[in-house]
């Protein structure tokens, strides 16, 4: 079976990917997963994607490290300034919930 351009595009955008606002880095996920962390955080799986850090950068902020200090340590592949408030929402929807 021949596989055409518009399948092989379809199969790709089935699987969704976080890409760490600190780092830059893109790791594969799936639709399960997100909507599982959405749910234990109450927003939307959007909103958890659009506010996603790894594990590294999250344990580091959480450690009173800076962004830039962070970005520094963990070769970040992007340099897009994150507000103080955005930090918060990050921190918040990143990790494990202390509810």
């Amino acid at each position: 079976m021949e596989t055409t351009l518009e399948q092989t595009k379809t199969r790709q955008s089935a699987s969704p990917k976080l890409t760490c606002l600190i780092t830059g880095k893109v790791r594969p996920s799936n639709e399960k997963y997100l909507a599982s962390k959405a749910e234990k955080k109450g927003v939307s799986v959007e909103y958890f994607t659009q506010n996603y850090v790894c594990k590294q950068a999250a344990k580091r902020l959480r450690a009173g490290m800076s962004v830039e200090a962070v970005r520094a340590e963990l070769d970040a592949e992007v340099s897009t300034p994150i507000s103080e408030e955005q930090l918060q929402t990050i921190l918040c929807v990143n990790g494990k919930s202390k509810n």
